[in-house]
């Protein structure tokens, strides 16, 4: 498959479309495996989805995600938006556990 993105380019007032192919990997790492940065995206997507009542986030664990962020690079964990995902997904659990 490809995935294609289509803007305006506000410097020149021109569209822009590109499209990059998707790889497909037969043996794809378990998320809890996957790079950082795709731990961080795939945390932050899934808990947009919870939060706006999409039928993806009925399936998503909030302590799960808690988990995902926790296991990040030190470094990572203590960027100042991370913290903010981190707290916001503690906070939607306090909430849910009302």
């Amino acid at each position: 498959g490809s995935v294609s993105v289509r803007f305006r380019d506000l410097a020149t007032g021109q569209m822009v479309e590109n499209r990059w192919p998707i790889p497909y990997e037969a043996d794809a790492p378990r998320l809890d495996q996957a790079a950082p940065a795709l731990r961080l995206a795939t945390s932050a997507a899934l808990l947009a989805a919870k939060l706006r009542g999409d039928p993806l986030g009925e399936t998503v664990e909030l302590k799960t995600l808690s988990d995902l962020i926790v296991s990040l690079p030190e470094r990572v964990r203590k960027v100042a938006r991370v913290e903010q995902l981190q707290q916001m997904i503690q906070q939607a659990r306090q909430v849910s556990e009302k």
